[in-house]
C-alpha cells in the first residue's frame, strides 16, 4: 500500500468535564501537564497546547497526547468537546492494525480506583491493565456515525464509538454522557468491574 501523506488540522476548542453535583463545568485545560506517547515506527503528531485549545498537525505521523484527570473529575459523568478537521485522510477499515487512518479519536480510559492509585503514571502500563476499559470517540474511518467498532490494538479491552466518517467538517459539537460510555465498555465485555 502506498504511503498516504497526511496533513491534518484539528482545533479542539473546549473539552469540559461536568458533574451533576456541581453546577459549573470543569475544564480541562490544555498547558504543559500533558504527556505524549509517541510510537517507535513514526515519527510524532504535532500538537500546540494554548490553554482552552488544542491544535494538532499530522503529516503521515502517530502520537498520543494524554493525561490523568485529577481525582476530582473521577466522580463527573459528562464530557462536551467541539472539534474541527481542516485536512481529512481518506476512509479506511477501523478494524484493520495497521491500515486504520483515522482524523483523531479522543479516549476515555476507565479504571477501578484501586489500580488508578497504584499507577506509575505511563499510558502504555494503563492501556495494559486487564481492569482498564477504553472507549475512543473517533472522527475518521469508513464506518457510519453511531458503530461501535472493536480496537484491533486492545482487544477486548476498547471499543471505538464512529461519531463522524472520514472528511472535513467544522465545529461538531460532541455531548458524552460517562454513564453511556460505562454502559459500552462494560456491557460487550466478559471481564466486569
Amino acid at each position: 500500500m502506498p504511503q498516504i501523506t497526511k496533513n491534518l488540522r484539528l482545533i479542539l476548542i473546549t473539552a469540559s468535564i461536568f458533574s451533576w453535583s456541581c453546577a459549573a463545568a470543569e475544564q480541562v485545560t490544555f498547558s504543559d501537564s500533558w504527556n505524549e506517547q509517541t510510537f517507535s515506527l513514526f515519527s510524532s503528531n504535532e500538537f500546540e497546547l494554548n490553554g482552552d485549545t488544542l491544535e494538532i498537525s499530522s503529516d503521515g505521523t502517530v502520537s498520543i497526547l494524554w493525561k490523568i484527570l485529577p481525582p476530582l473529575m473521577w466522580e463527573a459523568n459528562q464530557a462536551n468537546w467541539d472539534w474541527v478537521v481542516k485536512a481529512s485522510v481518506p476512509p479506511t477499515d477501523l478494524t484493520l492494525k495497521g491500515g486504520d487512518d483515522r482524523n483523531l479519536s479522543i479516549y476515555f480510559l476507565f479504571l477501578p480506583e484501586e489500580y488508578a492509585s497504584k499507577t506509575t503514571g505511563k499510558l502504555t502500563e494503563l492501556l495494559r491493565n486487564e481492569h482498564a476499559r477504553v472507549l475512543m470517540y473517533v472522527w475518521g474511518g469508513r464506518h457510519n456515525p453511531g458503530e461501535i467498532l472493536p480496537s484491533p490494538y486492545l482487544g477486548e479491552l476498547g471499543k471505538s464509538l464512529i461519531l463522524q466518517r472520514a472528511g472535513t467538517g467544522t465545529a461538531v459539537t460532541v455531548a458524552c454522557t460517562l454513564a453511556f460510555c460505562w454502559d459500552v465498555v462494560r456491557s460487550p465485555w466478559t471481564i466486569r468491574w
